[in-house]
């Protein structure tokens, strides 16, 4: 008898593949079979995993996006439950073409993971997905200035394709390279007097000890500094992994406070650099 009640038949065999493909992706045990995830969430997914840290839920069906997946991503968000969802579809899918991109598309856009299973049980992902409580919309890159637009994006892709703590670090290093560059024009128009920037030859200085010492000077508007700094905090509190689902809820609230906070320094610093009369650069 097949373990499998409320899944077509037809899919059984999608779904038993998608169990090994997604064991050894992530390197998991064996899942729990059309079981809810909690009271909270009105979703029984057709796999489910549970580790110390969090879920990884899969949804087997015909096509990349099920009417489930939306009201599901709701709740799940809503709870701030760290679930990574993952649908698992047949590559040889009988929907037309245009519409098989748009639900592809869309699943991408949630922060989805997304898995074609082949007719020889191998599976291949599209993308990896990221916990549900990270997501947030694509922030629009024309705002931003254009020496960076492409750093911004590959920073949000990073995140939104399974690889939040790489994303947030992209972000940091961009800022950190802006406030280098400030610090050096700083002393040179000598408004950065005090401290040890720049360092000597081959040793580091702390981005946050060149913040605070910019502050100290007000050498550009110290609100933006200020989030400068926090935003340090905030990628430094996420930088360990989790071992409880309770640490991993307040990890991803610290990634996706760096997140959307290196955002908005990167869409406001220019202006700020600008009114005190030095110039974004970036190398």
């Amino acid at each position: 008898m097949s373990q499998y009640k409320l899944l077509p038949a037809h899919l059984h065999k999608i779904a038993d593949a998608a169990i090994t493909v997604i064991k050894t992706r992530y390197n998991l045990g064996d899942p729990i079979i059309e079981s809810p995830i909690d009271s909270t969430i009105g979703w029984q997914p057709t796999l489910l995993w549970k580790n110390n840290a969090g879920y990884v839920a899969c949804e087997v069906h015909e096509t990349p996006m099920p009417i489930i997946i939306r009201s599901a991503f709701g709740d799940i968000s809503t709870s701030g439950i760290p679930v990574r969802i993952i649908v698992a579809h047949p590559s040889n899918h009988t929907i037309p073409q245009i519409d098989f991109i748009k639900e592809s598309n869309e699943v991408k856009r949630y922060g989805c993971g997304l898995v074609s299973i082949n007719d020889d049980n191998t599976g291949t992902f599209q993308c990896q997905g990221i916990d549900v409580p990270l997501y947030f919309p694509p922030p629009k890159y024309s705002q931003f200035n254009k020496k960076i637009q492409s750093d911004v994006q590959k920073a949000y892709e990073l995140y939104i394709n399974g690889d939040p703590r790489h994303g947030v670090q992209e972000l940091g290093q961009v800022i950190g390279n802006i406030i280098i560059h400030l610090g050096y024009q700083a002393k040179k128009k000598n408004t950065l007097t005090k401290g040890g920037f720049p360092p000597a030859k081959g040793k580091h200085y702390a981005f946050a000890t060149l913040v605070e010492d910019l502050m100290r000077e007000n050498v550009i508007d110290n609100g933006i500094l200020g989030k400068c700094r926090g935003f340090a905090d905030d990628r430094n509190a996420c930088s360990h992994r989790p071992k409880t689902i309770k640490q991993a809820i307040e990890v991803n609230k610290k990634l996706r406070t760096a997140m959307t906070g290196g955002l908005d320094i990167l869409e406001e610093i220019p202006q700020k650099l600008k009114e005190k009369g030095y110039t974004l650069k970036i190398t």
